[in-house]
């Protein structure tokens, strides 16, 4: 039997309706595995995984073949703004990684600039920014939806084999239309969330 996708479960996603006065949630999907192998392969904190048929995502940022997800968070910090603000201004994240789908799920790992993940184990992953995939996220105040290559690793553990991570399903992070409104002002941090899947080869 196939894995089934679950529309009952939100997927702690709410984009934007043109109403700022309403919401639509975006659904999210749950995978029931249908063998022990599957079960196996789930990741040990949580039962939350889908299959990638599910996710309703851009071609663009789809992981290629070889690639198999063993790891879903749910990341939420604050996007880091240096003053001024331009059209070209990068953020640094700051947040930490929740397993599964949202907040009751245990910390597995920080994510900060480089843009760097590292897990309790002290292992870790470095995202090659500038070959990062980008598409614009359907909340009109999300930060983009990417997906990046690793581009180094470190370390013996949960992220010492990453080979991509998918940034998905963010709320929030884009920098104040009016840049930095204080004198004297010299950073800026929005808050944000997004779903974070890693892939390793597999």
């Amino acid at each position: 039997m196939a894995a089934r996708c679950d529309e009952s479960r939100n997927f702690g996603y709410r984009k934007r309706a043109t109403s700022l006065a309403s919401t639509e949630p975006i659904w999210a999907y749950r995978y029931v595995p249908d063998s022990e192998q599957a079960k196996d392969e789930a990741m040990a904190d949580t039962s939350e995984q889908l299959p990638l048929e599910c996710l309703h995502i851009h071609d663009s940022l789809k992981v290629p073949p070889g690639n198999a997800l063993f790891l879903r968070a749910f990341g939420r910090g604050t996007q880091k703004y240096s003053c001024p603000i331009t059209a070209n201004s990068k953020a640094t994240p700051h947040a930490i990684l929740l397993a599964g789908l949202g907040l009751e799920g245990d910390l597995v790992a920080i994510h900060f600039g480089g843009p760097t993940w590292e897990a309790l184990d002290g292992s870790s992953v470095v995202g090659d920014a500038q070959h990062a995939t980008h598409f614009p996220a359907p909340d009109p105040d999300g930060v983009d939806w990417l997906l990046i290559p690793a581009l180094s690793t470190s370390g013996n553990g949960l992220l010492s084999d990453v080979t991509y991570i998918q940034r998905l399903y963010t709320d929030g992070g884009k920098p104040p239309a009016n840049g930095c409104d204080q004198a004297g002002q010299t950073e800026v941090l929005v808050e944000y969330s997004a779903q974070y899947l890693f892939y390793r080869a597999g």
